[in-house]
């Protein structure tokens, strides 16, 4: 239910300054996949049925992995491009009249992306060169879902805040603005969430932590190859 205290108007111009203030980064994500990664990959439009619903699901999360990454929700682009692979994969197999047999050895409750992974490889139904980037993706996958690396890392620190891990990636987000008394100041965009910033106290800059984003670019690259690998072995 909407908020009865909060306007339709002070939610729009609260939208509008998140956007004019993270729009500078945004375009910078973009232009670092842009040309590299909008691409749809698999699309074949003359099947009908599953695989086609398949395809289209193929299509939905690649377009919106490519967005998030834009956005900078690193952490579903990275799902989501895990999720396009698995759809990938399923699609090939269904097409090659395997899927029964997957079905067969492999219980409902166990059928997941590193299954269909296993399964492909134990019978090398896809090549090493599908298999090996996979595996990656999977590991990729794995750590945004579980945070099992970060959360090892700040168990094994506990008085350490601010973690920035080295999959992650440090953006300046200082802006002059001028005081009450018109001097000019460093300052941190306001309307950047604290929780993401941290203060240089050598250079009296702002930096805002870029969660994932290295593991996130190292995603939409494995699925572009898983991608382009199974359109030839296919």
């Amino acid at each position: 239910m909407p908020n009865p205290s909060v306007s339709f108007n002070e939610t729009l111009k609260f939208l509008e300054d998140v956007d004019r203030a993270e729009r500078p980064f945004r375009t910078k994500n973009r232009m670092e996949i842009f040309g590299k990664t909008i691409y749809i990959p698999l699309i074949y439009h003359d099947q009908a049925g599953v695989l086609r619903t398949i395809e289209e699901e193929i299509k939905r999360c690649w377009l919106e992995a490519n967005w998030c990454y834009t956005y900078g929700f690193f952490q579903a682009s990275i799902i989501l491009d895990a999720i396009t692979v698995e759809l990938l994969i399923e699609r090939y197999i269904r097409a090659k009249d395997l899927w029964d047999e997957y079905e067969s050895v492999t219980p409902s409750n166990h059928r997941t992306f590193g299954s269909l992974i296993q399964f492909c490889k134990d019978r090398a139904y896809l090549p090493s060169s599908v298999i090996r980037p996979c595996s990656s993706l999977r590991d990729l996958r794995n750590e945004a879902a579980h945070g099992g690396r970060r959360r090892k890392i700040l168990a094994d620190n506990p008085t350490e805040f601010d973690f920035v891990d080295a999959l992650d990636e440090i953006e300046d987000v200082s802006t002059l603005r001028k005081d009450d008394l018109g001097h000019l100041r460093l300052v941190a965009n306001t309307t950047i969430d604290e929780m993401d910033l941290l203060y240089d106290e050598n250079t009296g800059r702002f930096q805002k932590i870029r969660y994932l984003k290295k593991y996130a670019r190292d995603a939409l690259r494995l699925t572009l190859i898983i991608a382009s690998t199974i359109e030839r072995v296919y």
